[in-house]
C-alpha cells in the first residue's frame, strides 16, 4: 500500500474539519428547531453563573427522531471515554 503524501493527509483533515462542522451545524439547527437552543439571551444558571446560551434539555426529546440521532452524537463523544462507568445511587422509594 502506498504511503501518504503530505498533500493527501492535508487534503483528508480539511475534509473531517469540514464535515464536523456541517455536523454542528446540523445539530444546532436541531437544537433551534426544537427550541431547546437559547442564544443571545441573559441567562441565570441555578450555580449562579450567567450565559448567554443555553439548551434546554427537556425540550430536545420533544421529537423522538432528533433525540435518536443526537443520542448516536453523543454515545460517539464518549466512545473512547472511560469503560467504566457508575451510575447515581439509586433512591429509596
Amino acid at each position: 500500500m502506498p504511503e501518504e503524501g503530505p498533500d493527501e493527509r492535508s487534503r483528508q483533515e480539511r475534509t473531517a474539519a469540514m464535515e464536523t462542522e456541517v455536523r454542528e451545524k446540523i445539530h444546532l439547527e436541531i437544537l433551534k428547531r426544537t427550541g431547546a437552543y437559547h442564544a443571545n439571551d441573559h441567562i441565570l444558571l441555578p450555580s449562579g453563573q450567567h450565559t448567554s446560551e443555553y439548551i434546554e434539555k427537556t425540550l430536545v426529546t420533544t421529537e423522538p427522531s432528533f433525540t435518536e440521532g443526537l443520542g448516536a452524537v453523543i454515545a460517539k463523544h464518549f466512545a473512547s471515554g472511560p469503560s467504566t462507568w457508575s451510575s447515581p445511587p439509586a433512591r429509596a422509594p
